[in-house]
């Protein structure tokens, strides 16, 4: 029982370590894309955060925190007439899209996170077969 709980303070950690990698690299991502996007050097868009959530020890996911103009206005566009009569758009322009890198950040986070999360079920499946047949693993 100590091994298995050792295991998984160990997976917790490393995915901690994993999980604060990502989200720092989402973070950094997002406001390059707002700058690049927009033509304010500065604002509350510029301080937007990412930050990991964890659930039972495990990654669960990264939260963004952005002022509310960020991603409905920004992300996907916005049409509107105006008090005058007049319409006022918005072009979308994809931000998030920019941020994640066209999915291959989320791809390598899934990598990443899926390789701790099955050596950790390995090794909870080893454990169990020695345990319970009192025999190594071994096929020799």
């Amino acid at each position: 029982k100590i091994l298995k709980m050792a295991g998984e303070i160990d997976n917790f950690l490393l995915e901690k370590q994993i999980g604060s990698e990502f989200s720092k690299k989402l973070q950094l991502n997002l406001r390059g894309a707002i700058r690049t996007t927009t033509n304010n050097r500065s604002g509350l868009a510029l301080k937007s955060t990412v930050s990991p959530v964890y659930k039972q020890n495990q990654l669960f996911s990264l939260l963004i925190k952005t002022p509310y103009y960020i991603f409905p206005i920004l992300d996907l566009g916005f049409e509107r007439s105006k008090k005058t009569g007049i319409n006022s758009r918005i072009e979308k322009r994809d931000i998030l899209i920019k941020a994640l890198e066209n999915g291959s950040l989320v791809e390598r986070l899934a990598d990443q996170i899926g390789d701790v999360r099955a050596a950790a079920i390995i090794s909870r499946v080893s454990f169990g077969f020695d345990k319970d047949l009192q025999t190594s693993n071994s096929l020799s």
